[in-house]
Parts: structure tokens; C-alpha cells; sequence
């Protein structure tokens, strides 16, 4: 737990960022990890929300666009989830740099 502490303490909002935008992992696990490291509340509330834009935008267009079998919708879809993978993995290989 120390190491994923120092690693979110180094860039609390751009870390929290990179692993709401991947579309892997446990959202359950990053909060409690979260909530009890020294993250700032200010740096979660934000990256957390800013994060799960993408992913709502998401579920929500491939959810309607298969009810009712609307092609572009899901296209769309299909190209966020790859946008917000590619920015996730972005900012992951920024943070490694630092």
C-alpha cells in the first residue's frame, strides 16, 4: 500500500485521472485506496469526476444505440472508449516519466 501511496501523492489529480479514464480495474478498490492515502479531496472530487464523463458517455450511447440498433451511436461509442483508453495510457506513460 506504501508504494501506491507515494505514487498517487506524487500527481494526485493526473494519477486518479489515467485510472478512471482506463476502462479496467475496480472503481470500489481505487476509492478505498484512494481514501486512505494522502490524496487531496480536492484532486479526487475532480479527477474522479472529470474521469467518469467519458465512461457514462459511453455506456450510455452503446446502451441506446443497441436498443434501438442506431449504428452511428454506437460508433461514437466505440470511438470515446478508444479516445479515453488512449488518454488514460498517455497520461499513465507521462507519470512513469516524472
Amino acid at each position: 500500500m506504501v508504494g501506491l501511496d507515494d505514487a498517487l501523492a506524487a500527481d494526485p489529480f493526473f494519477a486518479l485521472l489515467s485510472l478512471r479514464l482506463l476502462p479496467i480495474g475496480n472503481n470500489l478498490l481505487l476509492n478505498l485506496a484512494a481514501g486512505v492515502s494522502h490524496v487531496p479531496w480536492r484532486a479526487f472530487i475532480c479527477a474522479s469526476a472529470l474521469g467518469y464523463v467519458p465512461q457514462t458517455l459511453i455506456f450510455a450511447m452503446l446502451g441506446a444505440g443497441i436498443a434501438v440498433a442506431r449504428w452511428m451511436q454506437s460508433a461514437v461509442a466505440l470511438a470515446l472508449l478508444i479516445a479515453s483508453v488512449l488518454l488514460g495510457t498517455m497520461l499513465m506513460a507521462r507519470r512513469r516519466k516524472l
